[in-house]
């Protein structure tokens, strides 16, 4: 007996999403609430050993926040540096 053909299906397009994702290595608009990237980040960082001097230039560097010291502060906290 002949095997039934596979009924073709229609590509399924993902819904669009509402807010366009930021690009990966991209700072934030000054102003614009910067997520939990940036903390993320610190957290990583500190957690990998590096200290809160290289943490807050690579803040500074990459992320237009209006003060990483509150970022540091608790990342620092929590990680015991």
């Amino acid at each position: 007996p002949a095997e039934p053909e596979p009924a073709e299906r229609e590509p399924v397009e993902p819904e669009a999403a509402t807010e366009p994702e930021s690009e990966p290595g991209r700072a934030a608009p000054p102003g614009d609430t910067p997520g939990e990237g940036p903390r993320l980040i610190a957290l990583n960082m500190a957690l990998g050993g590096a200290p809160r001097e290289e943490v807050a230039r690579y803040l500074e560097e990459n992320f237009a926040l209006d003060d990483p010291g509150e970022i540091l502060d608790d990342v620092f906290a929590r990680t015991g540096g």
